[in-house]
């Protein structure tokens, strides 16, 4: 039998029997490892479930082939700097009994285990998901730029020795996070079909969506209100916004006359897409990205979008459409002249449509099971 460990700063809720995600992990997330390996156990944060914690908004990730092993976070100062040595030895006792490990990354608990496994000669792959130089930078405070040097030299050692390493990005993460080992492009997020290109039709109110987690300092919506008080004054038809996602940090009480903001709160797979189906438009302002699966559904829809060009966002969108991150009057231009415009609007969803194509389910699946096979090997 060969054992997998995986390994995340995910925060999972823990019952005391089961481990749940308040994310998008689910226990299918975990199919593309055991398609190659026996048994896998996530080694991440976690909180114990607390009575207000409602099982049906989470995704159980246990299962038969899938168990849960605590362990505590590394973020924090006092375990990251003064206690090292301690959560190094404990991780060493749990990680000698696996074959292989597959870290995301950034993840301090991941940085940790990949030194221990350098040491004990275990194979391990990292999953290369985001930048951690550019998430200290969307911070912007003391604490992020002392800390910044620190986790994207640990990023840069884990991924360049890592047996192999898989990229959610085309180029971005690459040049930044480079491995001595093998390689694969494959982003996390799951397509089974495409929609239909849009046509542009003049109307007097627009829809324009934007997913994201309300809580999060990355997605950009201290940029986005910035620029709707800028469009607000631009106008010449009206914008419903919804701003999808859990979260209360970020919302915000409006009152412009042309614009409507709506907080939906986490939607269903079904019902997101209908709301992108039934939607003009989809924005993506981070400072901080990988390659957002929730920019690449918008486009499957054929959904024009409008990104900055953090991480591997402007891999994905003509640079028509891409505008600097940290810029509101950018993004507000950019919003403008997309809706009031048939030749940008029609050629910007022909393009998502042929983008997307490279992203079905059915060859991502392929190409994964390829790379951890070859990790598999390795054992």
């Amino acid at each position: 039998m060969k054992k997998l460990a995986f390994i995340h700063d995910h925060e999972f809720v823990f019952d005391g029997k089961d481990a749940y995600s308040p994310g998008k992990l689910s226990a299918s997330s975990f199919n593309r490892y055991l398609d190659v390996f026996d048994h896998v156990t996530i080694i991440s944060r976690y909180r114990l479930r607390a009575d207000g914690d409602s099982l049906s908004s989470l995704n159980k990730v246990t299962d038969l082939r899938i168990d849960f092993q605590r362990f505590e976070n590394q973020s924090k100062f006092i375990n990251r700097f003064i206690l090292r040595s301690k959560y190094k030895e404990q991780l060493r006792k749990i990680l000698k009994h696996f074959d292989a490990l597959v870290i995301r990354v950034p993840s301090e608990i991941g940085f940790l285990a990949s030194e221990i496994a350098l040491e004990l000669e275990i194979p391990y792959a990292c999953e290369v998901v985001a930048c951690p130089s550019d998430a200290m930078d969307g911070f912007n405070s003391i604490k992020s730029k002392l800390y910044k040097s620190i986790i994207v030299q640990s990023m840069k050692k884990a991924v360049l020795y890592s047996s192999g390493a898989l990229y959610v990005t085309r180029y971005f993460l690459q040049e930044r996070y480079p491995t001595n080992g093998f390689t694969c492009i494959a982003s996390n997020v799951e397509i089974n079909e495409l929609g239909r290109c849009r046509e542009y039709i003049q109307k007097k109110l627009y829809k324009v969506v934007l997913t994201g987690n309300l809580d999060s300092f990355h997605k950009g919506y201290d940029i986005l209100y910035l620029a709707l008080e800028e469009l607000t004054k631009k106008l010449p038809f009206n914008i419903e916004l919804h701003l999808v996602g859990k979260g209360e940090t970020f919302k915000r009480t409006t009152n412009y006359i042309n614009i409507n903001i709506h907080y939906p709160g986490v939607l269903g797979r079904t019902e997101l897409f209908d709301l992108l189906d039934s939607s003009d438009l989809y924005i993506q302002p981070s400072n901080q990205e990988g390659l957002p699966r929730a920019t690449i559904e918008a486009m499957s829809r054929g959904l024009p979008c409008v990104v900055s060009n953090a991480g591997g966002l402007p891999e994905l969108v003509s640079s028509n459409f891409v505008h600097p991150k940290n810029s509101p009057s950018e993004l507000a231009n950019k919003i403008l002249n997309l809706l009031s415009s048939k030749e940008d609007f029609e050629s910007a969803s022909i393009n998502n449509i042929e983008v997307a194509k490279q992203f079905l389910t059915k060859d991502l699946r392929a190409r994964r099971l390829d790379f951890y096979q070859k990790l598999r090997d390795l054992c």
